[in-house]
């Protein structure tokens, strides 16, 4: 369980360095906007998974 933890906090600074990086693209009217909101997105998804399977689990043994 502090694997599925330590996951979702390692997503937290590359999507901080996305964010300000898409608006460095926004700003100076470069290429790469797609490339940066996906990875804005699958690091929103690498954040939100493991919080999702920590309740899922929490659920799932909670039963017995």
């Amino acid at each position: 369980m502090s694997a599925i933890l330590m996951t979702a906090s390692k997503n937290t600074a590359p999507k901080i360095n996305q964010i300000i990086g898409l608006k460095e693209i926004n700003y100076t009217k470069q290429e790469g906007r797609k490339m940066a909101i996906t990875g804005i997105v699958f690091s929103r998804i690498g954040i939100g998974l493991p919080i999702l399977l920590i309740a899922i689990s929490f659920m799932a043994f909670s039963l017995f």
